[in-house]
């Protein structure tokens, strides 16, 4: 994977390889967590294939709510001046490895949200 593809990766795990030839290709990659996927399924009997499918209610937020969460984050940053062009992209990953790390749900995005709206409305002085 790119390093553009991994900028938007929300969870990484790490697979044990050989050192005389740690790299796998994706496909690989997928193989083993779908294996290891169904190994877990067929351990934990109470675990079924529906749940492997869909986060519980209140669970981590959508993909595409923390995107939209990341790009007004991003914004309200440059206008403060906390970021610079320059440097937004480097901080913003770190940003996004910190609220990655929270499994942050729908509701705890929302309370950000506000507050960035808040915020923003302050700024421009209202």
């Amino acid at each position: 994977m790119s390093n553009e593809q991994l900028y938007y990766a929300q969870q990484f795990l790490q697979i044990p390889t050989s050192p005389v030839y740690a790299a796998l290709n994706l496909a690989q990659a997928v193989t083993i967590c779908c294996y290891e996927l169904r190994q877990l399924a067929l351990t934990q009997k109470q675990v079924k294939a529906q749940d492997l499918r869909q986060a519980p209610e209140g669970g981590t937020a959508p993909l595409q709510e923390m995107e939209n969460f990341y790009q007004a984050l991003e914004d309200l940053l440059l206008d403060i001046g906390y970021l610079y062009p320059h440097t937004t992209k480097a901080r913003m990953q770190k940003l996004r490895q910190l609220f990655n790390r929270s499994h942050l749900s729908s509701q705890e995005l929302a309370m950000l949200r506000g507050m960035i709206r808040q915020i923003d409305w302050k700024i421009q002085g209202n």
